[in-house]
């Protein structure tokens, strides 16, 4: 009974221990937009990862995700001209309801995700409201990221609205081939970065336990 005992305890350690996640990834598009600026009907750069647009109040059936150079990101756009690029220039992320969606070829954690509004008018995304996953989300200073700061790293930069990134720091988990979906309302600001874990997967507690117990058995027979 007591090898028994042990071997349960060793079973949950071990199954605990091989639970973990992968290191993080991170998502730099504020930085590979300055080399892939375009329009993508489905942007597939990433490995496991899909990027596809939406407008629900566009006149046809095709929209666009959408890479913008110069401090900006990911966004989105209804139409694109010869060039692949956004048609007007203007409209990026600007429409209501303009969506981005994300979807993984594996069970994920989204640990942060960083926005702009650096092509705007006001350049500052404090006071404004993004849907994430359904859920709005309205901006504060207290979201303000230095490390990813364009300009000095302070909170005089957001506040001075000056190429600042705001963090929305809730972990969010993804299932496998689901769609994560990120939505403007009417306001020209961007994804610049998503980090994100991929879910191991290691073999169930009862599995292990079911081997151990074959073990012990083999074991008491051998003595007998």
């Amino acid at each position: 009974m007591k090898q028994l005992n042990k071997l349960v305890l060793s079973t949950i350690l071990l199954t605990m221990a091989g639970s973990a996640n992968a290191l993080p990834t991170l998502l730099d598009f504020k930085a590979d937009a300055n080399v892939l600026e375009r329009g993508y009907a489905s942007l597939d750069n990433y490995v496991g990862l899909k990027i596809t647009g939406t407008a629900t109040n566009d006149n046809d059936n095709q929209q666009f995700a959408y890479m913008d150079k110069g401090n900006a990101g990911l966004g989105s756009c209804k139409d694109l001209n010869s060039s692949n690029q956004c048609a007007p220039s203007s409209d990026d992320n600007v429409t209501a309801d303009e969506s981005v969606h994300f979807t993984w070829d594996s069970d994920i954690i989204i640990t942060g995700i960083w926005f702009n509004n650096n092509h705007d008018g006001n350049r500052s995304l404090q006071g404004d409201t993004i849907s994430i996953a359904g859920d709005n989300y309205l901006f504060s200073l207290s979201d303000f990221d230095a490390s990813r700061s364009s300009g000095n790293g302070t909170l005089a930069d957001a506040i001075s609205k000056h190429n600042t990134d705001f963090l929305y720091g809730k972990d969010r988990f993804v299932s496998k081939n689901s769609s994560f979906d990120i939505t403007f309302f009417d306001d020209e600001f961007y994804i610049s970065a998503i980090q994100y874990e991929t879910v191991v997967s290691e073999p169930g507690l009862l599995a292990l336990l079911s081997i151990g117990l074959v073990g012990i058995g083999g074991g008491k027979r051998r003595k007998k």
